[in-house]
């Protein structure tokens, strides 16, 4: 994998991992503490693969919709309410699916470029 590839996969990884820790914390805030492997189900409950479709743009687009969401949330001035909380924590879940997805398709991308260079050697192998 290239090394633009990789430190791009890293980041994103990275923003998942503090999506999650920050979700943790907030429900703990609540007084509602959840576990890492029930964000994790929650995750996984939410994934929905006819949602998984579009190019890499469209998903670094989602990202940063994101993550413009969630800075307008936090500058927000007073004290959040509950409903506020909820809604922190719901955008920081979808920013995890998010980088999730997104880490999934580069991947998946980098292995059907793969595949389809290893493809063409052998034909020219072939002839």
């Amino acid at each position: 994998m290239p090394e633009n590839e990789e430190s791009v996969r890293e980041c994103i990884e990275y923003m998942a991992a503090c999506s999650l820790l920050l979700t943790k914390e907030l429900c703990r805030q609540m007084e509602h503490p959840v576990t890492t492997d029930k964000l994790m189900k929650k995750l996984q409950t939410n994934y929905s693969v006819h949602k998984d479709s579009g190019g890499l743009r469209s998903r670094l687009e989602d990202i940063r919709s994101n993550m413009t969401e969630i800075n307008q949330m936090i500058d927000n001035s007073g004290i959040r309410t509950e409903a506020d909380q909820k809604q922190l924590g719901g955008s920081y879940l979808r920013l995890a699916l998010n980088c999730i997805r997104t880490e999934m398709f580069i991947e998946l991308e980098f292995q059907a470029e793969q595949q389809k260079q290893e493809k063409e050697a052998i034909l020219r192998l072939n002839m």
